[in-house]
């Protein structure tokens, strides 16, 4: 809404320049100067720009409701973190970010839709590794270990910059992002998977220090 209210705007005043008001009709070609034209042309740029900011936003709020049902099975947590560890490791190299994994409490499975969860973590993962940068002794773990309520339960922490208090509690929201060139649709296509697998998401963050998000599935 807050895009069509400027289109809208545009369009009269394209009018305008188009229309004799002396007489209401649309202006012919002899009668538009150099300076009418340009402001038509940027005019129509405007509202060709703002037309494809529609068009993509509409494409990622559908991207939010056309999750699939979870198809479960048993995944095998040891080879899901080596696979994902292997996916990333060019850039964990080229960053020189140390990456470890582990699994606690005898976990050998998790019950869950292997090709949702493994994105859930691709994406976290990614984030771990921008928000550590060109950090020094730069770290991302992986752990999966059995909660207080017996649920199977994995970690991803990283030590990079953190994230800022007045962001820890909107960064699930849709289109929030504290990113340049962020689309602020990845945690929250994230949350609403795990959701759909009956689970939970959190995150919990010291600036400068670490950030932890725990999956409960």
């Amino acid at each position: 809404m807050n895009s069509i209210g400027p289109i809208s705007s545009t369009i009269d005043t394209l009018n305008e320049i188009i229309t004799n008001p002396e007489n209401n009709q649309t202006r012919k070609l002899d009668e538009l100067n150099n300076e009418m034209i340009f402001d038509i042309a940027s005019g129509l740029n405007i509202i060709k720009e703002r037309n494809l900011g529609i068009q993509e936003f509409i494409d990622k709020f559908r991207s939010l409701s056309r999750i699939p049902k979870p198809e479960c099975s048993n995944v095998n947590l040891t080879k899901l973190f080596s696979d994902i560890e292997l996916l990333w490791e060019n850039d964990l190299k080229k960053k020189n970010i140390s990456f470890k994994s582990s699994i606690k409490d005898n976990i050998e499975n998790i019950y869950a839709d292997k090709n949702q969860l493994e994105q859930v973590i691709i994406n976290l993962i990614k984030n771990a590794i921008e928000a550590i940068d060109n950090k020094l002794n730069g770290t991302i773990t992986i752990c999966a270990y059995k909660s207080i309520n017996n649920k199977t339960t994995i970690q991803i922490t990283d030590n990079g910059k953190g994230i800022h208090p007045d962001d820890i509690d909107k960064i699930f929201l849709p289109f929030y992002t504290t990113k340049v060139n962020g689309s602020g649709i990845g945690l929250s296509l994230a949350k609403q998977i795990i959701r759909l697998h009956g689970g939970n998401i959190e995150t919990a963050s010291t600036e400068n220090e670490k950030t932890s998000f725990t999956i409960e599935i």
